[in-house]
């Protein structure tokens, strides 16, 4: 490395043929020095930079997973509901069917897609206290479809609601 002095500024020359000016006014070397240590981090920024994913190339923003509420209400003039009565839900995703009324409600699914293999969650349990909730994962078992859920005890009502699965987007 060769260096030098051109008025108040200190110069170097690298084996490449880099030439750094910086200001030294001291004329002790720091200034160079530190001119070198931020050349040196830029370089680092930028290899990193060209390091990183291939041109054109987008990585995935990470899912967001949803909790779904669904109310089971009784009001004027809707009379006995789920409220909403329709959601879609995707893969990960939670519906929690929470008791709001006063009389009890249950959650039990009466049309699914033929994939579908919900075992013990095509019935869920009676709530009989306002606030009390029953939690419906949506995974492996619900494939992408419709279900069509009732509250047991007021199906003849018309207390009935849809879940629209779909698959979460890539």
């Amino acid at each position: 490395m060769l260096q030098g002095v051109r008025g108040d500024r200190r110069w170097a020359f690298r084996r490449l043929g880099c030439r750094r000016d910086a200001p030294d006014p001291a004329g002790d070397g720091v200034a160079l020095a530190r001119h070198e240590n931020v050349a040196r981090l830029a370089f680092v920024v930028a290899l990193i930079g060209c390091l990183g994913s291939p041109v054109g190339a987008q990585s995935a923003p990470p899912a967001r997973l949803r909790v779904i509420v669904v109310r089971m209400v009784e009001r004027v003039p809707y009379g006995i509901a789920f409220d909403p009565i329709r959601v879609t839900a995707q893969p990960g995703d939670t519906v929690r069917f929470v008791q709001a009324g006063g009389m009890p409600h249950n959650v039990e699914f009466r049309s699914v897609p033929m994939a579908a293999d919900l075992g013990e969650l095509r019935v869920g349990p009676m709530l009989v206290s306002v606030g009390q909730t029953y939690d419906v994962v949506i995974d492996g078992r619900f494939p992408p479809g419709k279900y069509v859920y009732v509250c047991t005890p007021h199906e003849v009502l018309g207390m009935a609601g849809i879940i629209y699965v779909e698959e979460r987007p890539r």
